[in-house]
Formats: structure tokens, sequence, C-alpha cells
């Protein structure tokens, strides 16, 4: 698997998980729950903590 796709998907995947509530706040819908962020804080941390392991195992 080429780790480089893996970061940029790591990485896809951690703007949309943060920025989905703050999107639906702007365009009028319902105000984002305290759970949204959550999420969004336990994906930052996850990915956070996936990216140093693969570095640690490929370098």
């Amino acid at each position: 698997m080429n780790l480089n796709f893996l970061y940029v998907w790591l990485g896809v995947m951690l703007v949309v998980s943060i920025a989905a509530p703050l999107v639906r706040k702007t365009r009028g819908q319902n105000a984002p729950e305290t759970q949204d962020f959550m999420v969004a804080g336990f994906a930052l941390g996850s990915a956070i903590a996936l990216i140093k392991v693969l570095i640690k195992l490929t370098t």
C-alpha cells in the first residue's frame, strides 16, 4: 500500500470530520451539537496517533 495515499486519506477524513459541523452552522441549519465536536476531536486524535505509528514503522 502506498503510504502517501494513506496520509492523504487520513488528512481528508480529518478535515471533513472537523469542517462538517461548522459548514452546517454557516448554512443556517441546526447548530452543531457537542457530540459533533467530540467526534471531530476523537477523529483528530486517532489520525494523529495513527500517523505517528506509521511514521515509526516506516523509519
